[in-house]
């Protein structure tokens, strides 16, 4: 008798912590960009599925995006967490100019790097919304987007690098080509 009581608790408290982080779970899968534009939302939430299906750090999943420190921070930026970061960014989703847009994307690509959640599909994803760019007329007409890759030589023609470096370590955005091939806009990089 003894033997199945000790395993019945056992079953019991195993589906009582099991129960406890689905719901924690379940936090993280609601992400609150209702209000946000189609392609902000659904960029972010395949960053958060991606999180989700490879396994959240057993410390953070009490406090939700709140436990995550955002990468890559800038002295100006006014989020120090991955829930306040969402929280501009669903509130920039909206953005039609280009500084706006530029600012947006780096967000986008501050919680995929916060969440260690940048893959290709994610970074397509995210280039849906730098498509944007392509439609605005503030700014000169761009003709063409292109990537700073990681691991590539720090090139001060079409990159703006947020500290001191000699490769590119982290991309937040495209550089933007006018149709004469001249650059319009920066990547913002972080170098190593």
């Amino acid at each position: 008798m003894w033997p199945v009581l000790i395993l019945s608790s056992a079953t019991l408290i195993a589906g009582v912590l099991y129960l406890r982080r689905g719901r924690e779970l379940n936090r993280f899968a609601k992400v609150p960009m209702a209000d946000a534009a189609p392609d902000v939302r659904c960029a972010v939430e395949l960053i958060v599925a991606h999180r989700i299906q490879h396994g959240l750090p057993r410390q953070g999943l009490g406090k939700g995006f709140a436990s995550f420190p955002v990468a890559y921070r800038e002295p100006q930026d006014t989020y120090d967490n991955c829930q306040e970061l969402l929280s501009k960014i669903a509130m920039s989703s909206s953005a039609d100019k280009v500084r706006d847009l530029l600012v947006l994307i780096r967000m986008m690509y501050q919680f995929a790097y916060s969440l260690d959640s940048l893959t290709s599909e994610t970074s397509a994803a995210i280039a849906e919304v730098e498509r944007r760019l392509m439609r605005t007329t503030d700014g000169g007409t761009i003709d063409r987007l292109e990537r700073a890759e990681t691991g590539a030589p720090l090139d001060q023609r079409t990159m703006a690098p947020s500290n001191f470096g000699t490769h590119v370590e982290a991309s937040f955005g495209p550089v933007a080509i006018s149709t004469e091939g001249k650059v319009l806009h920066k990547a913002k990089v972080y170098c190593k």
